[in-house]
Order: structure tokens, then sequence, then C-alpha cells
């Protein structure tokens, strides 16, 4: 269970979390529901990594919906999930046809990315401590 895992606080250097936070609490993948769980989630890793660790992360990003399957981040629920943790680094990409190209903030604000990403943010964070 992602949302109490079994390492001490400050385990880790560092840790990754890519294209799995926005399933979190959505009841497809576990049967609990709670749209905080991501939250939660945030909180209890950002526990995990020792100070002045990095964690890497990556959401569907765009206009802030949810299916079954997943949820996406605007730019409120982004800066939830990542409080306390600096930003380090911020970038975006949108889908260009079958690829994907850099984009800016702005570029990929209005993305729908329910049922299929079409944007998405990645972050470099570091636990302040």
């Amino acid at each position: 269970d992602m949302r109490r895992p079994p390492f001490r606080q400050g385990a880790f250097d560092g840790g990754t979390i890519v294209s799995t936070l926005e399933h979190v609490g959505l009841g497809f993948y576990d049967p609990r529901r709670d749209s905080e769980d991501d939250v939660r989630l945030m909180m209890e890793i950002r526990s995990l990594i020792r100070p002045g660790g990095k964690l890497i992360l990556t959401v569907p990003f765009g206009q802030p919906e949810m299916d079954r399957h997943q949820r996406v981040y605007d730019r409120e629920r982004l800066r939830r999930v990542t409080a306390k943790w600096t930003i380090e680094a911020e970038r975006y990409a949108i889908r260009d046809g079958i690829a994907w190209r850099e984009a800016t903030e702005r570029e990929a604000a209005p993305a729908h990315s329910v049922p299929e990403t079409q944007a998405v943010a990645m972050l470099a964070l570091r636990n302040p401590g």
C-alpha cells in the first residue's frame, strides 16, 4: 500500500514517481477512494526522503478533471501535492501528433488529459528538511 510504506523516515536519498500519483485514491486500482490520497501520499513520501534528498515527479497536466483511472493536475493541485517540497525544476510537454514536444505551462494548461494524457508536468523536487 503506497499510502503506508514499510520504510523508516529518511530511508532514501531520492525517489521517482512517474505516471503513478494521478491514480492514487481513485478506486480503480484499489477499492478505497479518497480525493486527498495523492496529497497525503506526497507528504508521506517526503518523510521517507532524507532532508536535501530529491524526488522526480511526473503527472498529467491541464484542465483539472478525472475519470476512474486518473486525475489531471492544474497549477493549484500541483502546488497542493508539492507543498513543503522545494521545486528545483519544472518542465512541461504536450502531445504533438504521436510525439511529444517541450511546452510552456501556458501551452499545457488548456489540455484535456482525460481519457488520454495530452500534457504532462515534470518536476524535480527537493526535501528541504
